[in-house]
């Protein structure tokens, strides 16, 4: 809690004391340019949250694929002794495994199109940054 509440001091003191002292005594930057800094650090900012959501998303992607191939090649697997299905057509635990490799690619589906809007998000952040 100490930490917290020093840490806290001295971002509250440096927001509201000292930068806008030297902003506007020492270096006497306009209020509209002191407004810019501003936006485009909370833009830089998210553009760095979405850069981790980013290779979040891409990590739940790859892990979900690894599930659905292990679960397919579980369907196919073959008995050794008499080259049986392990699991026959018509079996509920046949059924069951369908059912986690539907949800698999709806939980895919999901996520390439959270993929989508992120890379989206990114690339008008990009924009943004070169234009500034």
């Amino acid at each position: 809690p100490t930490l917290h509440m020093m840490l806290g001091l001295v971002n509250h003191s440096y927001k509201k004391g000292f930068r806008p002292w030297l902003d506007n005594r020492v270096e006497d930057i306009p209020v509209n340019l002191q407004a810019a800094r501003t936006d485009y650090l909370v833009q830089k900012l998210k553009f760095e949250g979405a850069d981790d959501d980013l290779a979040e998303v891409v990590s739940s992607i790859s892990e979900i694929t690894v599930e659905r191939s292990r679960l397919t090649a579980q369907l196919r697997e073959r008995d050794a002794n008499n080259n049986r299905l392990v699991f026959p057509y018509r079996s509920a635990a046949r059924k069951s495994v369908n059912d986690q490799i539907e949800v698999c690619k709806n939980q895919l589906l999901f996520l390439a199109a959270e993929k989508k809007d992120i890379e989206s998000q990114m690339k008008g952040f990009r924009q943004l940054f070169q234009e500034a």
